[in-house]
């Protein structure tokens, strides 16, 4: 079973649950499901990364890209930190609400979850989010091209597509390493009679499996 059809399946287990407390977010280059507090959002898309490739030189579309972007990497720093499942999950969304974007991608390339060469994309593409919050008109808004000369955006927006699409793809495939990781036992438990007691049972074989892998790594 591939990991699409795995969230799919999760996403039929998660409306038949009574979960009120679960936050879950789960992504492949097809398709999203986010669980939050009680709200089940989910998207699947006909077309390989649909809303990257359709974006226009558009205020709202481009700013929505990057609040997804920006979602993805606090994601990534749960995952890195807490797991894909943890009980935390929610009080962390706190702090990272109040961490600049960059400062984020920063911890990334510093704890080796990204390279180099990724963080050098994504401060270039975040240039253009920084020219959109503030400047009166798209007009007024400029990207570098491949050969690195600035054009207006609404004759660059191209490049741009090209650029985003490879930063989304590069941060869903490390995630994706975790997902695999996780989404069995989260199957399983969410197809349990029983389950109220999902996360604490989670997190205690996440904690169980991250100690022998520890072992392992020690000898």
């Amino acid at each position: 079973m591939s990991l699409d059809d795995k969230i799919a399946l999760v996403h039929d287990l998660v409306r038949n649950s009574k979960l009120p407390d679960l936050r879950l977010f789960l992504i492949t280059r097809n398709q999203w499901l986010r669980v939050y507090k009680g709200n089940i959002n989910a998207q699947r898309e006909f077309l390989e990364l649909a809303f990257i490739r359709k974006l226009k030189a558009d205020r709202g579309q481009i700013l929505n890209f990057f609040a997804k972007l920006e979602f993805l990497v606090n994601e990534l720093i749960q995952a890195k930190l807490l797991g894909l499942l943890s009980e935390k999950a929610y009080d962390f969304d706190e702090l990272l609400q109040k961490i600049n974007f960059m400062v984020k991608v920063d911890l990334l390339k510093r704890w080796h979850v990204i390279d180099g060469n990724l963080n050098k994309h994504i401060n270039k593409i975040q240039r253009l989010r920084n020219q959109f919050a503030h400047s009166w008109s798209e007009h007024d808004i400029f990207y570098s091209g491949r050969d690195g000369k600035l054009l207006p955006i609404t004759r660059n927006i191209e490049v741009f597509k090209k650029d985003a699409e490879e930063v989304w793809v590069r941060l869903i495939d490390i995630y994706t390493k975790e997902e695999n990781k996780n989404i069995g036992i989260l199957i399983f438990k969410l197809d349990e009679p029983n389950t109220i007691k999902v996360w604490q049972d989670i997190s205690k074989e996440k904690t169980s499996r991250d100690e022998i892998e520890s072992q392992h790594e020690e000898e």
